[in-house]
Protein backbone atom coordinates (compact mmCIF):
# COMPACT_ATOMS: atom_id res chain seq x y z
CA UNK A 1 0.00 0.00 0.00
CA UNK A 2 0.93 3.88 -0.38
CA UNK A 3 -1.65 5.89 0.86
CA UNK A 4 -4.47 5.98 2.14
CA UNK A 5 -7.04 8.18 4.09
CA UNK A 6 -8.45 8.19 7.63
CA UNK A 7 -11.25 10.99 8.42
CA UNK A 8 -9.47 13.88 7.05
CA UNK A 9 -6.09 12.36 7.56
CA UNK A 10 -3.49 10.65 5.51
CA UNK A 11 -1.89 7.79 6.61
CA UNK A 12 1.00 5.85 5.51
CA UNK A 13 1.50 1.95 4.72
CA UNK A 14 4.96 0.36 3.05
CA UNK A 15 7.05 -2.41 3.60
CA UNK A 16 10.78 -1.88 3.42
CA UNK A 17 13.23 -4.75 4.10
CA UNK A 18 10.70 -7.32 5.43
CA UNK A 19 9.04 -4.37 8.02
CA UNK A 20 5.78 -3.38 7.72
CA UNK A 21 5.82 0.53 8.20
CA UNK A 22 2.63 2.73 8.73
CA UNK A 23 1.65 5.89 10.99
CA UNK A 24 -0.04 9.10 10.34
CA UNK A 25 1.53 11.59 7.41
CA UNK A 26 -0.11 14.74 9.44
CA UNK A 27 -1.28 15.98 6.27
CA UNK A 28 -4.97 16.51 4.51
CA UNK A 29 -3.48 17.42 1.43
CA UNK A 30 -3.14 14.14 -1.15
CA UNK A 31 -0.08 15.44 -2.45
CA UNK A 32 1.84 16.57 0.68
CA UNK A 33 0.77 13.53 1.92
CA UNK A 34 2.25 10.93 -0.71
CA UNK A 35 5.63 13.54 0.07
CA UNK A 36 6.22 12.80 2.98
CA UNK A 37 5.03 8.87 2.15
CA UNK A 38 7.72 9.20 -0.33
CA UNK A 39 10.32 10.57 1.96
CA UNK A 40 10.02 8.42 4.73
CA UNK A 41 9.99 5.11 2.61
CA UNK A 42 13.68 6.68 0.63
CA UNK A 43 14.69 7.54 4.52
CA UNK A 44 13.85 3.38 5.48
CA UNK A 45 15.65 1.97 2.31
CA UNK A 46 18.77 3.92 3.38
CA UNK A 47 18.53 3.07 6.86
CA UNK A 48 18.29 -0.78 5.79
CA UNK A 49 21.29 -0.37 3.43
CA UNK A 50 23.40 1.41 6.31
CA UNK A 51 23.08 4.42 4.66
CA UNK A 52 21.60 6.31 7.52
CA UNK A 53 21.06 6.54 11.36
CA UNK A 54 18.78 3.88 12.53
CA UNK A 55 14.99 5.94 12.83
CA UNK A 56 13.59 4.43 16.14
CA UNK A 57 10.83 6.64 17.07
CA UNK A 58 7.64 6.23 16.09
CA UNK A 59 5.80 8.81 18.23
CA UNK A 60 3.70 11.31 17.47
CA UNK A 61 3.64 15.22 18.74
CA UNK A 62 0.39 14.28 20.86
CA UNK A 63 1.38 10.95 22.29
CA UNK A 64 5.15 13.17 23.53
CA UNK A 65 3.02 15.81 24.64
CA UNK A 66 1.59 13.95 27.58
CA UNK A 67 4.85 11.97 28.28
CA UNK A 68 6.07 16.15 28.30
CA UNK A 69 3.23 17.18 30.90
CA UNK A 70 3.46 13.87 32.87
CA UNK A 71 7.42 13.57 33.40
CA UNK A 72 8.65 13.21 36.79
CA UNK A 73 11.27 15.48 36.25
CA UNK A 74 9.73 18.26 35.14
CA UNK A 75 6.35 17.70 37.40
CA UNK A 76 8.95 17.73 40.46
CA UNK A 77 11.14 21.29 39.65
CA UNK A 78 8.14 23.22 37.90
CA UNK A 79 5.48 25.16 39.75
CA UNK A 80 1.61 23.87 39.63
CA UNK A 81 0.76 27.26 38.06
CA UNK A 82 3.18 26.64 35.30
CA UNK A 83 2.29 23.21 34.40
CA UNK A 84 -1.07 24.70 34.07
CA UNK A 85 -0.07 27.28 31.87
CA UNK A 86 1.60 24.92 29.92
CA UNK A 87 -1.64 22.26 29.72
CA UNK A 88 -3.68 25.40 28.97
CA UNK A 89 -1.29 26.47 26.27
CA UNK A 90 -2.03 23.47 24.73
CA UNK A 91 -5.89 22.32 25.21
CA UNK A 92 -7.38 25.32 27.18
CA UNK A 93 -8.83 25.48 30.79
CA UNK A 94 -12.09 24.17 32.16
CA UNK A 95 -13.62 27.21 31.20
CA UNK A 96 -12.33 27.73 27.89
CA UNK A 97 -13.78 31.26 26.22
CA UNK A 98 -15.30 30.18 22.96
CA UNK A 99 -13.40 31.12 19.92
CA UNK A 100 -9.86 30.87 21.67
CA UNK A 101 -6.84 29.10 20.57
CA UNK A 102 -4.57 26.50 21.62
CA UNK A 103 -1.76 24.64 20.45
CA UNK A 104 -4.02 21.75 19.48
CA UNK A 105 -6.32 23.89 17.40
CA UNK A 106 -2.99 25.03 15.26
CA UNK A 107 -0.81 21.69 15.61
CA UNK A 108 -2.30 18.15 13.94
CA UNK A 109 -1.12 15.03 15.07
CA UNK A 110 1.62 13.80 13.24
CA UNK A 111 4.80 11.90 13.35
CA UNK A 112 6.97 13.97 16.25
CA UNK A 113 10.09 13.78 13.72
CA UNK A 114 8.00 16.40 11.30
CA UNK A 115 8.13 18.80 14.05
CA UNK A 116 10.01 21.94 13.20
CA UNK A 117 9.89 25.62 11.78
CA UNK A 118 7.03 25.18 9.78
CA UNK A 119 5.03 24.78 12.80
CA UNK A 120 5.58 28.27 14.19
CA UNK A 121 4.81 29.66 10.12
CA UNK A 122 1.69 27.96 10.88
CA UNK A 123 1.43 29.14 14.50
CA UNK A 124 1.96 32.58 13.68
CA UNK A 125 -0.26 33.08 10.56
CA UNK A 126 -3.29 31.41 12.40
CA UNK A 127 -2.89 34.32 15.26
CA UNK A 128 -2.38 37.06 12.83
CA UNK A 129 -4.95 36.30 11.67
CA UNK A 130 -6.88 37.04 14.62
CA UNK A 131 -5.39 40.13 15.18
CA UNK A 132 -3.31 38.65 17.97
CA UNK A 133 -0.47 40.55 19.21
CA UNK A 134 3.30 39.44 18.54
CA UNK A 135 3.68 39.31 22.51
CA UNK A 136 0.76 36.66 22.67
CA UNK A 137 2.41 34.69 19.47
CA UNK A 138 5.39 34.74 21.44
CA UNK A 139 4.10 33.05 24.53
CA UNK A 140 2.65 30.09 22.20
CA UNK A 141 6.16 29.69 20.30
CA UNK A 142 7.77 30.09 23.77
CA UNK A 143 5.35 26.82 25.08
CA UNK A 144 6.10 24.95 21.81
CA UNK A 145 9.99 25.82 22.14
CA UNK A 146 10.00 24.25 25.63
CA UNK A 147 8.49 21.32 24.76
CA UNK A 148 11.03 20.51 21.46
CA UNK A 149 13.63 21.23 23.77
CA UNK A 150 12.20 18.83 25.93
CA UNK A 151 11.80 16.14 22.98
CA UNK A 152 15.60 16.62 22.45
CA UNK A 153 16.55 16.03 26.07
CA UNK A 154 15.07 12.90 26.56
CA UNK A 155 15.94 11.59 22.61
CA UNK A 156 12.73 11.91 21.26
CA UNK A 157 14.33 14.14 19.06
CA UNK A 158 17.72 13.87 17.69
CA UNK A 159 18.18 17.90 18.17
CA UNK A 160 15.89 20.66 19.09
CA UNK A 161 14.53 21.89 15.72
CA UNK A 162 13.64 25.10 17.46
CA UNK A 163 16.38 25.88 18.79
CA UNK A 164 17.35 28.70 16.16
CA UNK A 165 13.61 30.19 16.01
CA UNK A 166 13.91 34.07 17.43
CA UNK A 167 10.99 36.03 19.10
CA UNK A 168 8.90 38.29 17.59
CA UNK A 169 9.92 42.15 17.75
CA UNK A 170 7.74 43.35 21.16
CA UNK A 171 6.57 47.22 22.05
CA UNK A 172 7.93 48.53 24.99
CA UNK A 173 5.45 47.79 27.73
CA UNK A 174 4.64 51.47 29.45
CA UNK A 175 2.90 50.61 32.31
CA UNK A 176 0.85 53.14 34.36
CA UNK A 177 1.25 55.04 37.81
CA UNK A 178 -1.74 55.50 39.99
CA UNK A 179 -1.29 59.08 42.06
CA UNK A 180 -2.74 59.14 45.65
CA UNK A 181 -5.57 61.31 44.95
CA UNK A 182 -6.90 58.55 41.72
CA UNK A 183 -6.22 55.77 44.33
CA UNK A 184 -8.84 57.54 46.85
CA UNK A 185 -11.47 58.47 44.14
CA UNK A 186 -10.98 54.76 42.87
CA UNK A 187 -11.16 53.37 46.55
CA UNK A 188 -14.49 55.46 46.61
CA UNK A 189 -16.29 53.53 43.98
CA UNK A 190 -15.51 49.79 44.87
CA UNK A 191 -17.39 47.65 46.53
CA UNK A 192 -15.87 46.50 50.10
CA UNK A 193 -13.96 43.45 49.18
CA UNK A 194 -12.07 44.51 46.81
CA UNK A 195 -11.39 48.00 48.34
CA UNK A 196 -9.95 46.17 50.78
CA UNK A 197 -7.76 43.88 48.13
CA UNK A 198 -6.40 47.11 46.54
CA UNK A 199 -6.12 48.80 50.21
CA UNK A 200 -3.75 46.01 50.65
CA UNK A 201 -2.13 45.67 48.04
CA UNK A 202 -0.66 49.40 47.71
CA UNK A 203 0.90 48.70 50.84
CA UNK A 204 3.02 45.71 50.04
CA UNK A 205 2.99 45.26 45.99
CA UNK A 206 2.76 41.83 45.84
CA UNK A 207 1.36 40.05 42.42
CA UNK A 208 -2.61 39.71 41.65
CA UNK A 209 -2.30 35.76 42.09
CA UNK A 210 -1.08 36.07 45.66
CA UNK A 211 -3.12 38.58 46.93
CA UNK A 212 -6.58 36.94 45.76
CA UNK A 213 -5.48 33.73 46.93
CA UNK A 214 -4.20 34.77 49.92
CA UNK A 215 -4.27 32.87 53.44
CA UNK A 216 -4.43 33.70 56.99
CA UNK A 217 -1.56 30.91 57.67
CA UNK A 218 0.16 32.90 55.42
CA UNK A 219 0.50 36.11 57.58
CA UNK A 220 3.27 35.34 60.41
CA UNK A 221 1.73 37.24 63.28
CA UNK A 222 5.08 36.77 65.06
CA UNK A 223 6.83 38.50 62.86
CA UNK A 224 5.13 41.11 61.57
CA UNK A 225 4.67 39.92 57.55
CA UNK A 226 3.78 37.70 54.59
CA UNK A 227 5.62 34.57 54.88
CA UNK A 228 4.91 32.81 51.53
CA UNK A 229 6.05 29.21 50.53
CA UNK A 230 7.92 28.45 47.49
CA UNK A 231 5.33 26.49 45.54
CA UNK A 232 3.28 30.01 46.09
CA UNK A 233 5.44 32.28 44.41
CA UNK A 234 6.91 32.79 40.87
CA UNK A 235 10.33 32.43 41.46
CA UNK A 236 9.81 29.27 43.47
CA UNK A 237 11.26 30.42 46.64
CA UNK A 238 10.24 31.02 50.47
CA UNK A 239 9.35 35.26 50.33
CA UNK A 240 8.95 37.43 53.16
CA UNK A 241 7.07 40.52 52.43
CA UNK A 242 7.30 43.16 55.61
CA UNK A 243 3.95 44.43 56.82
CA UNK A 244 3.52 48.06 58.37
CA UNK A 245 1.94 47.90 62.19
CA UNK A 246 -1.28 49.43 60.59
CA UNK A 247 -1.73 46.28 58.04
CA UNK A 248 -0.65 43.95 60.17
CA UNK A 249 -3.71 45.26 63.12
CA UNK A 250 -6.18 45.24 60.24
CA UNK A 251 -5.30 41.41 59.14
CA UNK A 252 -5.62 40.72 63.34
CA UNK A 253 -9.15 42.68 63.33
CA UNK A 254 -10.03 40.16 60.58
CA UNK A 255 -8.88 37.18 61.77
CA UNK A 256 -10.67 37.43 64.75
CA UNK A 257 -13.62 38.47 62.98
CA UNK A 258 -13.36 35.33 60.88
CA UNK A 259 -12.03 32.75 62.62
CA UNK A 260 -12.73 29.38 60.80
CA UNK A 261 -12.38 31.18 56.90
CA UNK A 262 -8.98 29.72 55.13
CA UNK A 263 -9.02 32.77 52.97
CA UNK A 264 -8.89 36.96 53.55
CA UNK A 265 -11.13 37.07 50.36
CA UNK A 266 -13.36 33.81 50.35
CA UNK A 267 -15.33 33.80 47.35
CA UNK A 268 -19.37 33.67 47.88
CA UNK A 269 -19.53 31.51 44.97
CA UNK A 270 -19.58 27.64 45.95
CA UNK A 271 -17.44 26.31 43.20
CA UNK A 272 -14.60 28.83 44.44
CA UNK A 273 -12.16 28.80 47.37
CA UNK A 274 -11.85 32.74 46.46
CA UNK A 275 -11.82 35.09 43.95
CA UNK A 276 -10.26 34.41 40.71
CA UNK A 277 -7.70 36.82 39.07
CA UNK A 278 -9.39 37.04 36.34
CA UNK A 279 -12.78 38.76 38.34
CA UNK A 280 -10.87 40.42 40.25
CA UNK A 281 -8.76 42.41 37.25
CA UNK A 282 -11.69 42.41 35.09
CA UNK A 283 -13.55 44.50 38.05
CA UNK A 284 -11.08 47.06 38.53
CA UNK A 285 -10.74 47.91 35.30
CA UNK A 286 -13.83 48.65 34.65
CA UNK A 287 -14.50 50.82 37.73
CA UNK A 288 -10.83 52.59 36.58
CA UNK A 289 -12.11 53.26 33.20
CA UNK A 290 -15.33 54.67 34.41
CA UNK A 291 -13.27 57.12 36.65
CA UNK A 292 -11.25 58.11 33.80
CA UNK A 293 -8.65 56.08 34.95
CA UNK A 294 -6.62 54.06 32.41
CA UNK A 295 -4.63 51.49 34.33
CA UNK A 296 -4.66 47.99 35.06
CA UNK A 297 -4.33 46.23 38.66
CA UNK A 298 -0.88 45.37 38.08
CA UNK A 299 -0.18 49.34 37.92
CA UNK A 300 -0.99 49.13 42.12
CA UNK A 301 2.53 46.34 41.72
CA UNK A 302 4.19 48.94 38.75
CA UNK A 303 3.22 51.89 41.23
CA UNK A 304 4.69 50.42 44.29
CA UNK A 305 7.93 49.46 43.08
CA UNK A 306 8.55 52.98 41.03
CA UNK A 307 8.13 54.52 44.48
CA UNK A 308 11.12 52.21 46.19
CA UNK A 309 13.11 52.92 43.61
CA UNK A 310 12.43 56.67 43.59
CA UNK A 311 13.24 56.75 47.27
CA UNK A 312 16.94 54.94 46.45
CA UNK A 313 16.01 51.38 46.91
CA UNK A 314 18.70 49.73 44.29
CA UNK A 315 18.00 47.07 41.77
CA UNK A 316 18.73 43.98 43.29
CA UNK A 317 17.15 44.70 46.81
CA UNK A 318 14.36 45.87 44.84
CA UNK A 319 14.23 42.70 43.35
CA UNK A 320 13.73 41.17 46.53
CA UNK A 321 11.12 43.05 47.64
CA UNK A 322 9.18 42.34 44.29
CA UNK A 323 10.45 38.36 44.49
CA UNK A 324 11.73 38.88 40.66
CA UNK A 325 13.16 35.85 39.63
CA UNK A 326 15.89 37.32 38.04
CA UNK A 327 17.27 40.81 37.62
CA UNK A 328 15.94 41.34 33.99
CA UNK A 329 12.69 41.85 35.40
CA UNK A 330 13.62 44.51 37.42
CA UNK A 331 15.34 46.55 34.59
CA UNK A 332 12.01 48.68 33.91
CA UNK A 333 12.60 50.86 36.99
CA UNK A 334 16.59 51.24 36.04
CA UNK A 335 15.39 54.82 34.57
CA UNK A 336 14.19 55.83 38.12
CA UNK A 337 17.44 54.49 39.65
CA UNK A 338 19.19 56.53 37.55
CA UNK A 339 17.45 59.54 38.00
CA UNK A 340 17.63 59.06 41.68
CA UNK A 341 21.39 59.15 41.53
CA UNK A 342 21.58 62.13 39.94
CA UNK A 343 19.62 63.62 42.02
CA UNK A 344 21.47 62.40 45.09
CA UNK A 345 25.23 63.39 43.18
CA UNK A 346 23.60 66.51 42.90
CA UNK A 347 23.45 67.27 46.15
CA UNK A 348 26.92 66.38 46.72
CA UNK A 349 28.51 68.39 43.79
CA UNK A 350 29.09 72.14 44.58
CA UNK A 351 27.28 74.22 41.76
CA UNK A 352 27.50 77.71 40.77
CA UNK A 353 24.01 78.49 41.60
CA UNK A 354 24.13 82.76 40.91
CA UNK A 355 22.65 83.06 37.66
CA UNK A 356 24.97 85.00 35.00
CA UNK A 357 23.56 88.47 34.51
CA UNK A 358 22.63 89.06 30.55
CA UNK A 359 24.20 91.20 28.38
CA UNK A 360 21.73 93.43 26.56
CA UNK A 361 22.78 93.98 23.14
CA UNK A 362 21.21 97.04 21.31
CA UNK A 363 20.73 97.64 18.22
CA UNK A 364 23.53 98.82 15.64
CA UNK A 365 23.52 102.63 15.89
Amino acid sequence: MAIYKRNNTYWYDFRVAKSRHRGSTGEANKRKAQAFHDDLQARFKRVALGLEVTITNTMTIYDAYEKYLTDPELVANVRASSLYIKRTSWEGGDKRKKGSLVLKDIIKDAPLHTLGEKHVKIIRAACIERGEKNRSINNRITQLKSFTKWCAKEKHLPFDPLAQIVKLDEPEQKHKLISDDDLDNLLATLPTWLREIVWIDWQVGIRLSNITSLRYDQINFVNECFEFAPDDMKKGKTTYIDLEPEVLEWFRIRRLAHPYETYVWPSPYKKREHYTREHVTNLFSQHARAIGLECTFHSIRHTFATRWAESGMDLPALGKLLSHKNLASTQIYVHVEDLHAQRQAKKKVVLQRKAPSLRLVQGAS
